[in-house]
């Protein structure tokens, strides 16, 4: 791969490397697992221990340094890295790996989790939205709104999550209690052991200071196109 890199137009292969070692490292550590898990108790687990992390960390540096010297983006390190770890996975080279016997052994539990998250945080996106973009827009010709603005959503920027939660708890709790079915949509409670976990609203609190320079942005400030040129 070094030899590769050393000429331009040769980065695409060498990004190419990067992606087929990065498949080789992961082939080899399950099939390494595998071999250490053999005839023990179905619980044991195996997982990678720092060395495996760094060296994918320093062939994703890698990768991203040919991608910047063709000037491109590793997108190609990336699909063809997904596609070898998706082979691997499909011929159960990585059944080893903890994180794939978790999967597997606790698959229905995941996939309910990953669908309470997303409806979670899609909701909290989704609220965010309604509320940023009509205000982004109204501020475009009111610059002291947007000050209001962007002061209030910066301010719940640097407010700690936890505290946050806490801050909302007492008063959606009231919510909650007036209006019952906030709680049946989740708006309210995220779980049934926290009945007024107030993760969705939280979210949403914290979204539109992201949202709303996009839309009540009259212009590039000066050091906006410096910054965008490096």
């Amino acid at each position: 791969m070094l030899l590769l890199a050393r000429r331009e137009r040769l980065l695409p292969w060498a990004e190419a490397a990067a992606a087929l070692a990065l498949t080789a490292l992961l082939a080899t550590l399950g099939l390494g697992a595998g071999m250490a898990l053999e005839g023990v108790s179905p619980l044991a687990r195996a997982m990678p221990a720092a060395g495996p992390w760094l060296a994918v960390l320093l062939l994703a540096l890698a990768a991203g340094s040919c991608a910047a010297g063709r000037g491109g983006t590793p997108a190609r390190f990336l699909l063809l890295s997904a596609l070898g770890a998706a082979g691997l996975l499909a011929a159960g080279l990585l059944d080893g790996l903890s994180v794939v016997r978790e999967a597997a052994a606790r698959g229905a539990e995941i996939r309910a989790a990953l669908g309470q998250h997303l409806l979670l945080a899609g909701g909290a996106l989704a609220l965010a939205l309604a509320l940023a973009v009509p205000l982004g827009l109204l501020a475009l010709s009111r610059p002291r709104l947007e000050a209001v603005l962007m002061a209030v959503a910066n301010g719940f920027q640097v407010i700690p999550s936890i505290a946050l939660f806490g801050l909302l708890m007492g008063p959606l709790a009231a919510l909650a209690a007036a209006f019952p079915g906030l709680r049946a949509w989740g708006w309210v409670a995220s779980g049934r052991r926290r009945p007024c976990w107030p993760s969705r609203p939280t979210c949403c609190c914290r979204w539109p200071a992201p949202c709303w320079p996009g839309c009540a942005s009259r212009g590039p400030r000066c050091w906006m196109p410096r910054a965008a040129r490096g």
